[in-house]
């Protein structure tokens, strides 16, 4: 799996999808596999055959179903499909309404599609309380200023989630976005200049940003 990242990362997309299969040969349950070979089907253009993956850990069900439910979201999210995207996620919250994880997954989902920003808005914040480590709900929650076109705010959480976890190359690539539409544009080159080269893939993971 190791491998299949550089791979992914380096633009060997076929190779990491096949270092991904071998590894859940080995291990047909290993979550890591089972998500990263769903993400390279859908960048590779087979969002159907990504969801299909993870429908099938779904199916098993057990603990780990909300998690599984909270990744096919982003994935359908990412993919366009908005309606689909917040079913999934709130067939994943139903049964822990006040899990914060959970709570930052569907505020992230709603930001990626840019829907129910306002109750967006009150998942992130409670998420954000309940978390000793609130760096990703900050994320989330500047996305959804961003979609609001609250931009000073954005940047406010964008900053504040890198203070805690200043090497997170998803939330400097949001903050270049920001940048950008607040005109601060040579600041914003040089935060996805960052973003990029510490993960060359975002690219095509956060396509989805400029719709």
């Amino acid at each position: 799996m190791r491998r299949a990242e550089f791979r992914r990362q380096t633009g060997n997309l076929a190779g990491a999808r096949g270092d991904a299969e071998a590894g859940i040969g080995l291990d047909p349950a290993h979550g890591g596999a089972n998500v990263a070979l769903a993400e390279l089907r859908v960048e590779a253009g087979d969002l159907k055959g990504g969801v299909a993956l993870l429908d099938e850990r779904i199916a098993v069900g057990g603990t780990q179903r909300a998690g599984w439910l909270t990744e096919k979201a982003e994935l359908l999210a990412r993919g366009g499909d908005a309606a689909g995207a917040l079913a999934a996620v709130e067939d994943a919250i139903v049964a822990k309404p006040g899990n914060a994880a959970l709570l930052n997954s569907r505020c992230w989902v709603k930001g990626i599609v840019a829907q129910a920003l306002d109750t967006a808005l009150k998942d992130c914040s409670r998420a954000i309380e309940l978390m000793e480590d609130s760096s990703g709900a900050l994320d989330s929650r500047a996305l959804v200023y961003f979609r609001m076109g609250r931009f000073d705010d954005a940047l406010i959480d964008a900053d504040a989630a890198l203070d805690a976890a200043p090497g997170s190359a998803p939330t400097l690539f949001l903050r270049g976005a920001i940048l950008k539409a607040l005109g601060r544009r040579e600041e914003a080159a040089a935060a996805t200049a960052l973003a990029m080269k510490l993960r060359p893939s975002l690219a095509f993971e956060y396509r989805w940003l400029a719709r």
